[in-house]
């Protein structure tokens, strides 16, 4: 299986962190969050890795290059404009759509720290025959993320992005971490589009099959400075591999 790291992000919530290099990049425990989420994939057999890259690319491709030093391969895919989430499988200044469009593959958004089982979370999508499966997580503010709603088979029934406050009881929200179906691009738009607020609501529309993977892992966003200390503080007493 294949792998699209979501690695494009300005990273405005971070500044002035972020100035000179990209969020994905920043520092924890000695090592760039990046460098974390590739050992992951390797860990669980995934050595074949695309990254989309927008705002100082030249930092994430300096230090990772082809991969090989890692023992794994590394293409980019370069954004000249922000293509959002799920735009970024469709750049069209790249071969990536070409690539993942031959077999399911793995989307990771870079901005987050996790020890998900990806191994177990491709097990049970084949299991379950879904179109797209979610790794989701418990947020107890979830009207600020991507809210789902599930079944007893964890089967998604709905997925709100960013409700109204007091909209939805549910506190499972989107961590960033797909399995989906090759045929996902038959979905998605030629130009900028986001998974949460365009993909899903069409999937579900056209009564897809999409479930959500058991949230019992280690998940940090580190999109704000109070998640990248979290994330730091974290580091010692979590288990990533």
């Amino acid at each position: 299986m294949k792998a699209l790291i979501l690695a494009a992000g300005l990273g405005a919530r971070l500044r002035p962190l972020t100035d000179k290099i990209p969020k994905v990049m920043v520092d924890i425990g000695g090592k760039p969050l990046l460098w974390y989420h590739v050992q992951l994939l390797k860990k669980h057999g995934i050595k074949d890795i695309w990254i989309n890259l927008h705002w100082r690319p030249e930092v994430i491709k300096s230090y990772f290059g082809n991969g090989s030093k890692f023992g794994i391969k590394i293409k980019y895919s370069f954004e000249k404009k922000l293509l959002g989430t799920s735009g970024a499988l469709k750049n069209p200044d790249s071969n990536v759509e070409k690539e993942l469009r031959k077999a399911p593959f793995l989307v990771f958004y870079g901005d987050n720290l996790t020890n998900i089982n990806i191994s177990k979370m491709i097990s049970f999508h084949k299991i379950r025959k879904s179109f797209l499966t979610v790794a989701p997580y418990i947020y107890e503010k979830a009207w600020k993320k991507g809210v789902i709603e599930i079944d007893t088979k964890q089967q998604i029934l709905q997925f709100v992005e960013k409700p109204l406050k007091g909209a939805t009881k549910s506190k499972l929200v989107n961590s960033g971490v797909y399995i989906c179906s090759n045929k996902v691009f038959n979905f998605v738009p030629d130009d900028f589009s986001d998974f949460g607020f365009d993909i899903f609501p069409k999937l579900l529309a056209a009564k897809m099959p999409l479930y959500t993977f058991s949230p019992d892992y280690y998940f940090q966003d580190i999109g704000t400075f109070e998640g990248l200390r979290k994330a730091k503080k974290d580091l010692k007493k979590i288990d990533l591999w």
